[in-house]
């Protein structure tokens, strides 16, 4: 896992041998590898150079999912 995330397998409590894998990042929860990706993906850094002073900046650009 990347750093600052932790994952957990839980069984479910019917005696099933199905498993959960929940994920957790700053006190939130994901339950499934999708929504981790659209969180980690839901903004990018695009950046920007000023032609006239070389400066860079930087621009968050927001993915959007169909």
């Amino acid at each position: 896992m990347q750093h600052g995330w932790v994952a957990e397998k839980t069984q479910h409590e019917n005696g099933s041998r199905a498993i959960d894998m929940y994920y957790y990042h700053k006190s939130k929860q994901y339950r499934s590898n999708l929504e981790v990706r659209k969180y980690v993906f839901k903004s990018l850094l695009k950046f920007e150079v000023d032609q006239e002073t070389t400066e860079v900046k930087d621009e968050v650009i927001s993915m959007t999912t169909s």
